[in-house]
């Protein structure tokens, strides 16, 4: 197997989580018990009652199914389950065993109904990793209280005298969370605890969780258990998500090692400091003794850079934020109950980056101060739910899930007063202006207008004026708005305006060498004649890659390059032209080809296409830059097929190109031939090219096939039939065919595919783009968008 170089970071996390949001639930308090349930337990406190600090009010995992079709209505894409473990307490923070679900939550089969049914919803499941710390009843304890110095799990905890005593608070004799002796830490640098966590997180993660939000990590102190765990986990499924609980700066822990992200404990308390002023109540948080002092605007925004500042976008991205969690006040006992500050925190929540996580009940208004007081059983009566907070959640969770910006875009402070913020989600022609007034007088913000873009209030009711080149806005005291722009630069295909990336190309890069050979030169073994040579990055990836990039399109690619000199000066090229890579060493170095370039600008070229057949790259990476894709455009390196059927499972188009082809019959290409929507070759072989044509079309009759014809044109095929097009004229002198085919390619499906323009039209687009290329000698520099343009509406 190739080595592998760790992917770009965005593809370091799972793709699903910038996407999601989270509904956090605690099992006991989602629906109250039916009469079967409650006969398990010996007493429970009535459901509605504000909850003691030990009470059980008897949920169950069955009763979280109740809620699924609500959830998925209101737009929950993900669920939070605090622990589902066998433990002695309500919360289950102290796990007896990590291996099975609580018998009062409905047993190990309740949880397979559980997942099951959320699957079947499309949503998926994290659930707590308690491996910090155990209950006394754990079995590993239970030994130790019972054989002492002599048990065989002695070392499994971090023990300082026999006997342990756990009644004893001031000194049990073992090292205990929060000075709880009824929850002894575990001594994770012993193999056999380690064994036994990763052996818990493999057996949910095989039973079917998506995800684990790991409880106090901060304390655990072996550095191994984080990749170890990680590495077992991914190994059943590369899109497992790992978020640590760190009330602090979690940066220490995000990367390729350890967590995809962190609960941005930071950002929650900088929303409620800022929203909450002088209001805040003191004890909404853990620390009551110390109050969180109010905050303005402008050391809101301050904050703002500052968080976002020490991580990358893709650790932004995968952040689990929230306004309220179980171990804090819920957010209407920390503002009073006042609505316009709930609507302002909410708002934030869902417009900053991360993937938001509601707090159960929040949405319909749920109130209560420190734990337990804010862990009380969810209404059950739809009469007692607040109908505003529950429309106010509908509506910010809808303009999420609409909005690419929202959800992956970068953030940008625009203007921060004393009590107002204005701030920017921008991805690709998409920008989504929030404005936050969180003082009692009017405020008025302006920002530039966008060129070419429609803007429009999607969220709150201010006064948008247009004034010239800004756009002007009057903002109520206590009041929000959001304007959502679009530009029109590009018309978007229905279904795919959600991602991100135009274009993906999958195939092979590295260094063209292009010889020129002077006018009657016969002989390729005088290399001293040999006096017009160039190195350019080439070959089918890069001409494609480099081709959108000029196009002003937003690029991947996905390939091979080696740990050289030539290799990096190809990724910092790669970068220079904004292209989104998921790039793995190859151990033979950067390729490389050689192009005899003839005067009349034929060439003969040394190079296989098919090497390298024992590659694999890392599948997860290129499954999350596809994820991010509207278009696949595969070269036919060996290692690519293996992503074709992940491409066609996620509905992406693709694009084969089958470059210089001869037989239909060749086996090695039948994968990607009855892959691909568009097929790409050059019948400059064949006498007849609808030849090619039919054979290609009984091999997959839904594709659309391109054919370039050299200096006769091109030809467009499908089962309807056969165009043949005349080639474009470009007064300039043919210098170099190589990449023609790639730009033929580009072209095309840059107006068809990504434009949505007539095919007719698309081949047009195609073939200016390749005689471009022709009169070039060098892939960086390729035809441009405005070229193209001025071009293709010029005879």
């Amino acid at each position: 197997m190739a080595e592998h170089r760790p992917p770009p970071a965005l593809t370091r996390c799972p793709a699903w989580v910038a996407d999601a949001v989270f509904y956090a639930i605690i099992p006991d308090r989602a629906t109250p018990p039916t009469t079967a349930e409650a006969a398990r337990f010996d007493v429970l406190e009535p459901w509605s009652d504000p909850p003691a600090h030990r009470a059980y009010k008897g949920g169950t995992l069955d009763g979280i199914i109740s809620h699924l079709d609500r959830l998925v209505d209101l737009g929950v894409t993900a669920l939070y389950l605090t622990p589902h473990y066998v433990g002695p307490t309500y919360h289950r923070y102290k796990p007896q065993d990590l291996f099975r679900t609580d018998p009062l939550l409905g047993g190990d089969e309740a949880f397979d109904r559980l997942v099951a049914a959320a699957k079947q919803r499309g949503l998926r499941m994290i659930v707590d990793g308690v491996f910090h710390h155990v209950s006394i009843g754990h079995r590993a304890f239970v030994d130790v209280l019972e054989y002492g110095p002599t048990s065989a799990f002695r070392d499994w905890f971090h023990i300082h005298r026999f006997p342990v005593d756990p009644s004893r608070r001031d000194d049990p004799g073992y090292r205990c969370w929060n000075h709880n002796p009824s929850m002894p830490v575990l001594n994770h640098r012993h193999p056999a605890v380690r064994e036994h966590l990763i052996a818990a997180a493999v057996h949910w993660t095989r039973r079917g969780v998506d995800g684990w939000r790991l409880d106090a990590p901060e304390g655990i102190e072996d550095p191994k258990l984080w990749p170890a765990l990680r590495a077992a986990v991914r190994a059943i499924d590369p899109d497992v998500y790992l978020v640590g609980e760190i009330w602090t700066d979690p940066s220490p822990w995000l990367g390729p090692e350890h967590w995809d992200g962190a609960v941005h404990y930071p950002l929650l308390y900088t929303i409620r400091e800022w929203i909450g002023g002088e209001q805040l109540a003191l004890d909404h948080g853990p620390n009551a003794s110390i109050p969180s002092p109010p905050i303005d605007a402008k050391t809101f925004a301050q904050r703002l850079e500052g968080l976002h500042g020490r991580h990358f976008i893709w650790q932004q991205l995968r952040m689990l934020t929230a306004v309220s969690t179980h171990d804090i006040a819920r957010l209407g006992h920390a503002f009073g109950d006042d609505g316009r500050a709930i609507e302002l925190a909410n708002v934030l929540l869902f417009t900053l980056p991360g993937a938001p996580c509601v707090y159960y009940g929040d949405e319909v208004g749920m109130t209560g101060g420190l734990p337990p007081d804010n862990r009380r059983g969810f209404p059950a009566d739809p009469s007692q739910w607040r109908d505003d907070l529950l429309q106010l959640h509908r509506d910010l969770i809808g303009l999420r899930r609409r909005s690419p910006a929202l959800r992956r875009g970068r953030l940008r402070i625009m203007e921060a007063g004393h009590q107002h913020v204005v701030y920017a989600r921008e991805l690709g022609g998409e920008q989504v202006v929030v404005m936050i007034n969180n003082g009692v007088d009017e405020a008025t913000v302006q920002w530039p207008k966008r060129d070419r873009s429609g803007s429009r209030v999607v969220f709150g009711a201010p006064e948008l004026v247009q004034d010239g080149a800004k756009w002007t806005v009057r903002l109520a005291g206590r009041s929000c708005a959001i304007v959502r722009s679009t530009g029109d630069r590009r018309r978007r295909v229905q279904g795919m305006s959600e991602r991100d990336l135009d274009s993906v190309v999958i195939g092979n890069i590295g260094i063209d060498t292009n010889v020129y050979l002077p006018p009657g030169f016969s002989s390729a073994g005088a290399e001293s004649a040999f006096t017009d040579n160039e190195d350019t990055i080439g070959q089918a990836g890069g001409f494609s890659t480099f081709g959108y990039a000029r196009l002003g399109l937003k690029a991947g690619f996905i390939g091979y390059v080696g740990l050289d000199p030539l290799g990096r000066y190809i990724e910092a090229e790669l970068d220079k032209a904004g292209v989104t890579t998921a790039l793995f060493v190859d151990p033979a170095g950067t390729s490389r080809s050689i192009n005899l370039m003839r005067p009349d600008g034929t060439r003969r070229n040394f190079y296989d296409g098919k090497a390298h057949m024992t590659l694999a790259p890392d599948l997860a990476a290129c499954r999350a830059l596809i994820d991010r894709a509207r278009l696949l455009h595969v070269h036919l390196p060996n290692w690519a097929r293996q992503l074709l059927p992940y491409a066609r499972e996620r509905g992406v188009p693709i694009a084969c190109d089958l470059q210089d082809i001869e037989n239909v019959d060749d086996p090695y290409r039948h994968d990607f031939i009855e892959a691909a929507d568009y097929l790409f070759c050059s019948a400059t072989n064949f006498d007849d090219p609808r030849e090619i044509a039919d054979a290609l079309l009984r091999r997959n009759p839904k594709a659309t096939v391109v054919l370039g014809l050299g200096r006769n044109g091109a030809m467009l095929a499908d089962r309807d039939g056969h165009a043949r097009f005349a080639p474009e004229n470009d007064p300039r002198p043919v210098v170099d065919t190589n990449g023609a085919g790639d730009s033929l390619a580009v072209g095309f499906l840059t107006a068809r595919v990504i434009e949505g323009r007539p095919a007719e039209e698309a081949i047009r687009w195609g073939q200016i783009a390749a005689r471009h290329a022709c009169t070039l000698r060098s892939s960086l520099d390729l035809i441009t968008r405005p070229e193209l343009i001025q071009r293709a509406q010029t005879r």
